[in-house]
C-alpha cells in the first residue's frame, strides 16, 4: 500500500485480494457438500452451489479495480 495525495491508503496490487474471492467462488459454482440437521437421518447431505449475484463499489475503487 501507499498513501496518495489526499492521505489515503491505496493498494498497488488488488490480485492479493481478488484472487482468494475468484477460487472461493469458482468452488462455490461447482458446488460443495453441505450438511442440513433439520432433514431425516439419510438425507442430511446436499449439493450447495452458490453465485455472486451483485456488488456494490464506488466509481473511484471501480476505476482501480479495472486498471484504467
Amino acid at each position: 500500500m501507499f498513501i496518495n495525495q489526499l492521505g489515503t491508503y491505496q493498494v498497488k496490487n488488488m490480485n492479493v485480494y481478488i484472487e482468494p474471492l475468484i477460487d472461493e467462488l469458482l468452488k462455490l459454482w461447482a458446488g460443495i457438500t453441505m450438511y442440513d440437521i433439520s432433514r431425516p437421518i439419510g438425507q442430511k447431505q446436499f449439493q450447495f452451489h452458490g453465485i455472486l449475484a451483485w456488488t456494490i463499489h464506488d466509481a473511484p475503487g471501480l476505476t482501480h479495480f479495472c486498471g484504467m
